[in-house]
């Protein structure tokens, strides 16, 4: 059988380095597989770099299709947090609830250690907050309870609530609740999406802003 010209070995020797296997470089070529073995056989002895600049240049590899189970368990972890408003829990005394939640556990860990592919973390994201602990979720739940009652209040007495000098119990805890965020504003301790949604709710909310103070306990709640 003739041997590849030299010209031919050549790119034939490009194309392996850049990732190519020799049947794919056969059928590009429109050459016989064996003649392009031997040729990449013999540059391969000539250079001891060439399998390992193969190897690195080799496509990734796609993510396989998602297990039946996997995607059963994501629909059944999109369907609890959709009726409940919150993940899951391991610590649940609900036998259901507590083996969806330590799934759910297991995929966290996983997307932390890199071991989640895109389609996964897809698949999850259709399910809301998955990678936010319970704990964090009712807080957020809570506060975004508070943030309407706030805003009704304004909407109905047409003012802010005061914690010190507040006409009843709700509106003291109302007051409370304004006082500690505008705290936190001023401390720079209060996330981006929260003070956005209080100016988009309420504009005008931090009557501290503009202020200086040595002390910010000594700050008084707006009126």
């Amino acid at each position: 059988m003739l041997e590849a010209n030299p010209k031919a070995s050549q790119e034939w020797e490009l194309m392996y380095r850049q990732g190519l296997n020799q049947s794919q470089i056969a059928n590009l070529c429109r050459q016989d597989l064996s003649r392009v073995n031997r040729a990449i056989g013999w540059a391969k002895r000539r250079d001891p770099r060439l399998q390992r600049e193969h190897e690195a240049n080799l496509p990734a590899a796609k993510p396989k299709g998602l297990a039946p189970e996997w995607v059963a368990r994501a629909d059944a972890l999109r369907l609890f947090m959709a009726e409940a408003g919150l993940a899951p829990s391991a610590r649940s005394r609900c036998p259901e609830e507590k083996s969806l939640g330590t799934w759910l556990q297991r995929q966290r860990q996983k997307d932390r250690a890199g071991l989640l592919n895109e389609e996964q973390r897809l698949e999850l994201d259709k399910a809301g907050q998955w990678n936010t602990t319970r704990q964090a979720q009712i807080s957020e739940l809570s506060w975004q309870e508070n943030l309407r009652a706030l805003t009704n209040f304004v909407s109905n007495h047409g003012r802010f609530p005061t914690y010190k000098a507040a006409e009843s119990e709700s509106e003291r805890a109302l007051g409370t609740w304004l006082h500690v965020q505008r705290q936190s504003a001023v401390n720079k301790h209060l996330p981006p999406q929260r003070s956005s949604a209080l100016d988009d709710s309420l504009p005008g909310w931090n009557t501290w802003r503009g202020r200086r103070a040595k002390n910010v306990d000594d700050l008084t709640a707006g009126h």
